[in-house]
């Protein structure tokens, strides 16, 4: 991990870097098992622009040789359930015993993606561990087949239902507590 540069950032250091990490998105959602198409690649723009509006975002940045090779951001955890036809789907696939996992103080990890270049390194463990782990509770979703999900395994993280997105993409909701 000696050849990363891995910084932490608020969302006013994550806003310039869009334009590469849309190609860095694309490269990570453009094959199996995600398999997203143009418009849902395109669209990363917009939904980073949203994402860094949301309060508190924040991120970690992996940089190898000056060139973005990885990052990690998330926010705060609301502390009710937020009104949002993504979120019905996320707290619909999750029994209502365990909400509270996904609420406040939770950290919602909205992204982490490495570069396949880079994939295989540890370095998709270290920046999730570098943003997840001041936290007691955490949650993500992922796809069920996603190599990602042997790295959140591994790091104690637990499946706690699984749903389809709106555009028909399997996705699991996955949860670590640690200290709770």
């Amino acid at each position: 991990m000696d050849e990363y540069d891995l910084t932490p950032a608020g969302a006013h250091e994550l806003a310039p870097l869009v334009t590469p990490l849309k190609r860095l998105y694309r490269r990570c959602f453009s094959g199996p098992p995600w398999n997203e198409g143009e418009a849902r690649l395109a669209g990363f723009t917009g939904r980073f622009a949203a994402h860094l509006a949301v309060a508190g975002t924040h991120g970690v940045i992996a940089r190898h040789g000056g060139a973005i090779a990885g990052i990690v951001y998330g926010w705060p955890a609301a502390a009710e359930t937020p009104d949002s036809p993504f979120y019905a789907r996320v707290y619909g696939a999750v029994d209502p015993a365990k909400h509270h996992l996904l609420l406040a103080p939770s950290l919602e990890v909205a992204e982490l993606m490495v570069d396949p270049d880079h994939q295989g390194r540890g370095l998709g463990r270290a920046l999730l561990a570098q943003l997840a782990d001041p936290h007691p509770l955490a949650w993500l979703c992922t796809h069920p087949n996603a190599p990602a999900r042997g790295l959140y395994e591994s790091e104690g993280w637990a499946k706690l239902g699984a749903y389809t997105n709106a555009d028909g993409t399997p996705l699991i909701v996955m949860s670590r507590a640690r200290g709770c």
